[in-house]
């Protein structure tokens, strides 16, 4: 877990607009160490610029609006699949709580390195 350094990306609790959420989202990748394997700092914008334009992204902010964590995800009739996750700063059960809450159906996670890379969220 990182020590959050990030600054406040909305005032007065309002919605992220879509520069803040790519934005924020790349921030987190590169404090994770994004860039350093197969998913390049250009294939992070592509992929997150286009779930943020098709309303497939979440940014999870604190009480003071500053990016704890963030998550993209495929959806078709029968279930959504989260297709990135990350909570560099720590607060992964709130990640979840916010998916479950905006996400219906059956919620499946990939983890592409795990013997089982789709796993279903905890309701």
């Amino acid at each position: 877990m990182f020590e959050n350094w990030m600054p406040s990306v909305s005032e007065n609790g309002c919605d992220l607009d879509r520069d803040h959420m790519i934005g924020a989202i790349i921030l987190m990748e590169t404090v994770n160490g994004a860039g350093t394997d197969a998913w390049s700092i250009a294939d992070i914008y592509d992929e997150v610029s286009r779930a943020v334009d098709d309303d497939r992204a979440l940014v999870v902010t604190d009480k003071e609006n500053t990016p704890q964590a963030y998550a993209i995800w495929t959806k078709n009739d029968e279930r959504t699949v989260v297709t990135r996750q990350l909570a560099p700063f720590g607060d992964h059960a709130k990640l979840l709580q916010a998916l479950q809450s905006i996400l219906s159906g059956q919620i499946l996670a990939r983890h592409d390195d795990s013997a089982r890379p789709l796993q279903e969220l905890c309701a």
